[in-house]
């Protein structure tokens, strides 16, 4: 089994440990696998401990002029040649992540006769997704989360669902946490301007109430949204610390004590995992495209998202740590039952079996 993992650069920049897991997993698994990745995007950044079993990634051009995928293509295909025997150049699937990436790894699989999968991880991409199925004959599409099904409900494209649930490491033991809450994360896009502000505002509020309180926050969303002076005019300034990419640089938001999902826009993200996995409490906007963040008691949801109902989450948490701790445990609980990082490798190890030799997936439904 030989695959090619291609994803664009938002994908590869934010989810480049699941990506580094995946491919190392499936390496082990006696998968030959070859990683292609933007050129933009910092080749350094996407290593991982054990990659040298897939030796570098290769460099691609995922955007270009129209009715150039072909050429871009062709000249991945020229690029990857030569890591792969004289006598087998054979590639039997190609899982594209990132919707930028789609129409070279089309281009591709046209060329080498590999099948294609689709990672479809966010709503967004169901039009798209839709109407690439009525253009090419064989598509086949990797899912996250069945509750994505609703967005292309489809009986002709629920077939070609594989069910993928992605999966991250958790330490063995729960990490200590001691003292009183002293930090929040609020990690977001900026896209949905009006939620993330109120979210802020309550956020901002709180930490004034509070002076042991820090909040950090994703620097791209603070930009679109203007969050920084109104956290001046908040007078939290001194305590306000805004992130590059608080998913790409994770290591110190996972040592957050509370991480605000302000959004609610049908995107699965493995940071949110990582931080259920290490013991971060999550207060999310309610979200019915992802799973854990729709129903459980593994996260804390906010229904209406106003500044009161975030205000009066952020205080069931940093207030009471008799519920900050049950849901620190309950969220690591979850992740172990449901994401973990092997159980994602077999999954997709499935799929890629199954998809190489053509056949019809079978219980993949729409949530009910």
């Amino acid at each position: 089994m030989r695959c090619v993992l291609i994803a664009d650069e938002g994908f590869a920049e934010r989810e480049a440990s699941l990506m580094s897991r995946l491919a190392i997993g499936l390496a082990d698994e006696g998968v030959r696998v070859v990683r292609a990745i933007p050129e933009a995007v910092d080749l350094d950044s996407t290593s991982a401990e054990g990659s040298g079993l897939l030796g570098e990634p290769i460099a691609y051009q995922p955007d270009g002029l129209p009715f150039s995928a072909r050429a871009r293509a062709d000249e991945l295909w020229r690029r990857i040649r030569p890591r792969l025997p004289a006598n087998d150049q054979k590639i039997n699937v190609i899982h594209a992540f990132g919707g930028r990436s789609w129409g070279v790894a089309l281009e591709l699989a046209q060329q080498t006769g590999a099948t294609v999968l689709l990672e479809f991880w966010r709503s967004g991409l169901a039009r798209r997704l839709k109407a690439l199925h009525t253009s090419h004959h064989r598509i086949d599409i990797a899912v996250p989360d069945r509750a994505l099904l609703d967005d292309i409900a489809s009986p002709a494209l629920t077939e070609r669902v594989r069910h993928t649930p992605w999966g991250v490491y958790a330490p063995a033991d729960l990490p200590t946490r001691e003292g009183p809450p002293s930090s929040i994360t609020l990690c977001a896009s900026g896209i949905e301007k009006s939620w993330v502000t109120l979210a802020f505002q309550a956020a901002a509020e709180l930490v004034r109430d509070h002076p042991n309180l820090r909040l950090f926050v994703d620097a791209r969303a603070a930009r679109r949204t203007g969050l920084w002076p109104r956290g001046a005019a908040l007078g939290v300034a001194d305590r306000l610390t805004l992130v590059d990419s608080v998913e790409s640089h994770r290591d110190l938001s996972l040592r957050s004590d509370l991480l605000m999902l302000p959004e609610a826009l049908g995107e699965h993200r493995s940071f949110v995992l990582d931080a259920m996995a290490r013991g971060v409490a999550v207060l999310a906007h309610r979200d019915p495209r992802v799973s854990h963040l729709h129903s459980g008691d593994q996260v804390r949801l906010v229904e209406q998202a106003t500044v009161e109902d975030w205000r009066r989450g952020l205080q069931g948490l940093i207030e009471s740590p008799v519920e900050l701790a049950s849901r620190r445990k309950v969220a690591r609980e979850y992740v172990l039952q449901h994401h973990r990082a092997s159980a994602h490798i077999a999954a997709v190890l499935g799929a890629y079996e199954a998809v190489a030799h053509g056949k019809s997936a079978a219980g993949a439904k729409p949530s009910a």
